[in-house]
């Protein structure tokens, strides 16, 4: 699979040597996405070296692994990780900081949560993530804006499919 090699994978995303549909939708694209969206140039760049050259080897950058070689694609399933998880810190530091905004302005009375996320300190690449968790965690509506250096509202909006505002980018 264009140099993702199942022997670079943690147990915890390859089991008994079969690749499936579902393990890449699930646990690989949900990784490449991660880096896409909070890692840095040149972790992006090994990702896109490991699909064309995932044998090639290279000086690790494992913590404890200096002087030691691996292949790029061992190198960048590790940054994946890492990325996933430090997309995941970020997110669950706004969805508690956007509880709290909800919460100070009795904000969950409301049928559509309208929020602002200037003072969230997260990348502009996680605001839709972020209000897709915070739609399904109210079960409403939400929008999540920020004032751009421009002037304009910038941002995210997600509907529910069990409320009457399914797509709230359409109604808008």
């Amino acid at each position: 699979m264009l140099g993702i090699r199942p022997e670079s994978w943690t147990n915890d995303y390859y089991t008994n040597g079969e690749i499936t549909q579902i393990k890449v939708a699930f646990y690989v694209t949900p990784l490449i996405n991660a880096l896409i969206r909070v890692g840095t140039q040149n972790e992006k760049e090994i990702l896109f070296r490991s699909f064309i050259e995932g044998d090639k080897q290279i000086v690790s950058t494992k913590r404890g692994g200096e002087n030691t070689m691996e292949t790029i694609t061992e190198q960048s399933t590790r940054n994946c990780v890492n990325a996933r998880n430090r997309q995941n810190r970020e997110k669950e530091k706004a969805i508690e900081l956007l509880d709290i905004q909800i919460s100070d302005n009795c904000l969950d009375e409301n049928k559509i949560l309208i929020l602002q996320a200037d003072d969230l300190n997260v990348s502009n690449n996680l605001t839709g993530l972020i209000a897709g968790e915070i739609a399904s965690k109210y079960k409403k509506p939400t929008m999540l804006g920020r004032i751009s250096p421009d002037g304009y509202l910038k941002g995210s909006v997600r509907g529910r499919e069990e409320s009457e505002l399914k797509d709230f980018k359409k109604f808008l």
